[in-house]
């Protein structure tokens, strides 16, 4: 938020400034766009080509919290089961790209398996923020 204030600022562009800085004050965070592996923050004017403010402005790739826990693992025969949840904070699942990595401790060779995912409802009511998907 703190780039894309100083983007506007700088350009000139107070109207827009304004707008961004009464955003900021409400609290409100919008839902988070994932492209090409980056994460931005929805905040206005994102890719609006009448105001111009770069993708590195709203680029929070590096902020997002990851919120994961392990509550079961066994083993039987071939066949190893992880039970747990994970999350990456303000970003919807609905169409989740989960990869589960295992990775050898000596030799850091890695092995991915794609997961079996289940929904979970209100998984992010506790944090207060029950309304992404």
């Amino acid at each position: 938020m703190t780039r894309l204030r100083f983007n506007l600022a700088h350009r000139g562009l107070l109207d827009e400034l304004r707008t961004v800085m009464d955003f900021d004050r409400s609290g409100r965070r919008d839902k988070v766009v994932i492209d090409k592996g980056r994460a931005f923050g929805a905040y206005p004017f994102f890719r609006d080509p009448a105001v111009g403010a770069p993708d590195d402005c709203y680029d929070i790739t590096d902020h997002l919290p990851v919120r994961h826990r392990l509550d079961a693992l066994s083993l039987s025969g071939r066949w190893l089961e992880i039970q747990g949840l994970a999350h990456i904070h303000r970003v919807d699942t609905h169409e989740p790209g989960t990869v589960v990595v295992l990775r050898e401790r000596e030799s850091r060779a890695e092995y991915p398996f794609p997961p079996r995912s289940t929904g979970t409802a209100d998984l992010t009511k506790p944090e207060g923020e029950g309304l992404y998907d």
